[in-house]
């Protein structure tokens, strides 16, 4: 089964504590392998080989993955792929997958049958998607749209340090979809998004893409800001205009906004990526207005002062 997950990423300062607690009752394995269903003892099934008086584990999910078998006190005794299984004396241990884990039980002649679930963040950019528990320590990492296989509770998906809280359920596919957002520029500068209190995300240089969990943005290009608001699944387009000052010297100009504070400066010949709007332009004090236009180049030309005189 395939769950759609669609929410609005929610930074953990915000979350409400009791969402947590009913995610992790409603969704978590438990903590008695007997009395839930993420794992179950069964019959050993014919054509599973093992010794006299052993049991086995198969752990089962929807990815290649591995699950891991490690005693009470967290050594590695050995390990799996999912869906197969492995033969295992009789006792008490842990069992890890992706870093997640769970209590098992071998009996002797049985087949302690468990299951995961599978959480995966699709989107178009190729970059890496995090899944971290509830105390923020990261579990697992994958590129867009590889699934992951964990064990069932809830857990945080982390792209470009957006976040949002999902639950993963047993034998199902949560589903997550990214956004994704790209600057448009001709002077190959870097734009940065913040979220809503100003913290940087992450920063991409122009015509590169990011992805970001869908909500709403700030992006800035060499001091101006816009806001963005990121959809699940779709593109979100920003473009930039271009200054261009010209001059005979090998000095810089400086680009202002209308209420006098420096962005950013540049060699004259040179050019600077800006989002729409009007700025002020600064040439050894002397000023010119300019408006920045989407896709545009905006050209300013200097005046060159030249003395001479006999000695």
């Amino acid at each position: 089964m395939i769950q759609r997950f669609v929410s609005q990423v929610s930074y953990s300062f915000l979350k409400p504590v009791s969402l947590v607690i009913i995610l992790l009752c409603l969704d978590s394995c438990g903590s008695e392998p007997a009395e839930n269903d993420c794992c179950k003892s069964i019959d050993l099934p014919p054509g599973i080989e093992i010794k006299t008086g052993q049991g086995a584990v198969q752990v089962d999910g929807t990815t290649s993955a591995y699950y891991y078998v490690l005693d009470l006190q967290g050594k590695q005794l050995s390990y799996q792929s999912l869906n197969k299984p492995l033969a295992l004396d009789p006792g008490k241990f842990k069992l890890k997958v992706n870093n997640t884990t769970y209590p098992l039980e071998v009996i002797g002649g049985k087949l302690s049958k468990c299951a995961t679930g599978t959480v995966v963040v699709s989107g178009t950019t190729g970059e890496y998607y995090y899944v971290l528990d509830s105390m923020d320590h990261q579990l697992s990492y994958e590129t867009l749209g590889t699934p992951t296989s964990l064990f069932a509770s809830s857990y945080k998906v982390r792209v470009n340090n957006s976040e949002v809280s999902v639950p993963v359920r047993l034998s199902q596919v949560t589903e997550v979809s990214s956004g994704t957002l790209i600057v448009h520029g001709i002077t190959g500068e870097y734009y940065y998004v913040l979220d809503v209190s100003g913290r940087q995300l992450n920063y991409n240089s122009s015509e590169k893409p990011l992805a970001f969990l869908p909500n709403s943005y700030s992006v800035k290009v060499n001091g101006t800001v816009v806001n963005a608001e990121i959809k699940e699944g779709a593109m979100t387009e920003l473009t930039t205009g271009t200054v261009w000052v010209h001059g005979l010297t090998e000095e810089y100009y400086y680009a202002l906004d209308t209420a006098g504070s420096q962005l950013n400066y540049q060699g004259l010949n040179k050019q600077l990526a800006f989002f729409p709007g009007h700025l002020r332009i600064k040439v050894n004090n002397t000023e010119s207005a300019v408006t920045v236009i989407a896709g545009a180049v905006s050209e300013l030309a200097t005046g060159s002062v030249v003395v001479t005189g006999a000695g």
